[in-house]
């Protein structure tokens, strides 16, 4: 589904292969998928799909969440039914539908497919909260990080360290931009803060603790090459994909690396410190249910493997930092663009704190500010991180009218849903003004706007990083007025995205952070 440019390329090259079109599709046994399809009970698709390939080549012209939103915008309505070389697919464009799948069907639906970049990138399959099929094992994990990472007590617990590394962010842009002088690229401050905040949180310690001072770029370079390749949907041209898997293979290696660190740092700890005398953080909590070595207060069946207890770090690490920096770069992009709001905002957070104050904005800060609530909704809603929401089909579940087989896949369309103009009035505009008088939750309750899932896949992290992002985006606009390089206009932003499982901004964002006052 996700194409980057060398996969496209890669497609392209293929065009030869319509040759085997009569050895492919002469096959006397039809799939579930391709009956329901003949029969008129899978959703229409694009006409004119390739032999082999399918659909794949209409998702090369740009990023297919776009491309897919356009399609049901113009010509095929709100559901959308794919061959994606041997595999089918369907895409939801509307928030009646993303309803249908994320909470009628919910169980029936709550499968992640599983993609090579999977086992190249990642721990493997079935070896953590994000790339697992719907099963015990899923269940344990996201408790263990509902009930010991992200609790309300354990947030506001934590609240001091989150803070610190906010404050520590105004001070490098301060120092980076030569004292507001300078351009420098948000997104990459932006990646470390919340990389130490992901850190410290989860060991007590900043990732430079152990080594891992690089894993914040590591982070954005793995985001730009994990996708879906051909062999997913093609399997005897998965050949194609060696130079992404060996490039996929050596930042996972970069990113073991740090983690192996981590590990082995606690585990010398734990020969020497008292049990009630050790970190009490995520780490621990881990490591307490790790099965060589385990707290004998643990159920057996609650143990963890080495590999789930990597998994699990690398979850909280690399989805806590990338997609909370991505919308933190969104939102300071969208403020430079419309520098009405940006003044609204800043008049209400000088307001609210006192002008001229050095007092930093925190959660309990929060509901004095309605319009940076509205901020973040509305960027949530133009910029979601994760696009379009993966899912596969258990067993055969009929969708509006049509029936989607077993083992179909089916992909939630975020973006479509929040610039659907059935829903949203000027949706292509940002317009925080809105949600004005509107009970919107972003959490999975509202399916007009669900930048963080819902039903049993709702993000876990969803309360941490909405705190992150109102906290740290308060600040940036308390401490600094924000400047274009070089003379730019806002009115000529590119605010265009780069193909990839994530929302990424096609170039990064460069401003100039002018200081208001000394925090």
């Amino acid at each position: 589904m996700f194409l980057l440019q060398k996969a496209a390329l890669g497609l392209l090259l293929l065009a030869s292969t319509s040759l085997l079109q009569s050895l492919v599709f002469k096959r006397r046994k039809k799939s579930a998928a391709q009956r329901a399809h003949h029969d008129g009970l899978f959703p229409p698709g694009p006409p004119g799909s390739w032999p082999v390939l399918g659909h794949l080549p209409f998702l090369a012209a740009g990023c297919p969440h776009q491309v897919l939103a356009h399609l049901a915008r113009h010509s095929l309505g709100p559901l959308i039914g794919l061959r994606l070389g041997s595999k089918h697919a369907v895409v939801v464009c509307n928030s009646d539908l993303a309803k249908e799948i994320l909470h009628t069907h919910d169980k029936l639906l709550s499968n992640r497919p599983h993609f090579l970049f999977v086992d190249s990138v990642f721990y493997g399959y079935n070896v953590s909260i994000m790339f697992t099929s719907y099963n015990p094992r899923w269940a344990l994990l996201r408790k263990l990080c509902a009930l010991e990472l992200f609790t309300t007590k354990r947030l506001q617990a934590l609240q001091h360290l989150r803070n610190e590394e906010v404050h520590c962010l105004v001070e490098s842009l301060l120092q980076h931009s030569c004292g507001g002088t300078q351009a420098v690229e948000l997104g990459q401050f932006f990646s470390v803060m919340l990389c130490n905040t992901m850190s410290r949180m989860l060991h007590s310690k900043t990732l430079a603790d152990v080594g891992g001072q690089g894993f914040s770029a590591v982070l954005k370079e793995q985001e730009r090459e994990i996708a879906p390749t051909i062999g997913d949907f093609v399997p005897w041209l998965s050949f194609l994909d060696l130079p992404r898997k060996r490039a996929m293979k050596r930042l996972h290696d970069h990113s073991d690396k740090i983690i192996e660190t981590m590990l082995s740092q606690r585990r010398q700890l734990m020969k020497s410190t008292p049990a009630d005398e050790l970190p009490q953080d995520f780490l621990q909590v881990l490591l307490s249910r790790e099965a060589n070595n385990y707290d004998q207060s643990v159920d057996e069946d609650e143990l963890l493997t080495f590999k789930e207890i990597k998994g699990t770090i690398y979850d909280v690490l690399g989805a806590g930092t990338h997609t909370t920096s991505l919308a933190l770069e969104w939102a300071i992009a969208e403020l430079i663009r419309n520098p009405v709001c940006l003044q609204k905002l800043c008049n209400e957070i000088d307001t609210a704190m006192g002008q001229g104050t050095d007092q930093f904005v925190t959660d309990d800060d929060l509901p004095k500010l309605p319009y940076l609530e509205k901020v973040v909704k509305e960027v949530l809603r133009l910029h979601p991180s994760a696009p379009l929401f993966p899912r596969l089909t258990s067993e055969a579940v009929k969708v509006d009218k049509y029936l989607l087989p077993a083992n179909t896949l089916v992909f939630v369309n975020v973006w479509a849903i929040g610039r659907d103009p059935a829903v949203w009035q000027n949706a292509e505009e940002f317009c925080p003004e809105r949600f004005d008088g509107k009970d919107i939750d972003v959490k999975g309750q509202h399916y007009d706007l669900i930048p963080f899932g819902s039903g049993r896949r709702v993000c876990p992290g969803a309360r941490l990083a909405l705190s992150v992002l109102h906290v740290t985006l308060a600040n940036l606009v308390k401490a600094f007025d924000w400047e274009l390089p070089d003379g730019q206009s806002h009115m000529d932003m590119d605010m265009s995205e780069q193909r990839g499982i994530t929302s990424m901004r096609a170039t990064p964002l460069l401003a100039i952070p002018k200081l208001r006052l000394r925090a």
